[in-house]
């Protein structure tokens, strides 16, 4: 199982930008479960995957990180990043 965290911030505009990209994407992928974390309410779990900016999306598959990305995604680039 391959889970997809998506760090965000209230006040960060592209995050909002990312928001329904990160959704579609996410919600049409199969055996992917998102989890969505605003860095300002749970700071001790971005500290975890040392995001550093926001946006940011991590991927662990069977409960093992295997990457962060920072930044705002096209589709087809999260698509890549969740299938590596």
């Amino acid at each position: 199982m391959k889970r997809v965290i998506r760090f965000t911030a209230n006040w960060c505009a592209p995050c909002k930008t990312y928001e329904p990209i990160f959704n579609e994407v996410v919600n049409t992928s199969s055996n992917t479960v998102p989890l969505v974390v605003d860095v300002d309410k749970n700071p001790t779990l971005a500290k975890k995957y040392n995001v550093k900016s926001v946006p940011a999306t991590a991927l662990e598959v069977n409960g093992e990180f295997r990457g962060l990305r920072a930044g705002v995604m096209t589709r087809e680039e999260l698509k890549t990043f969740i299938d590596s």
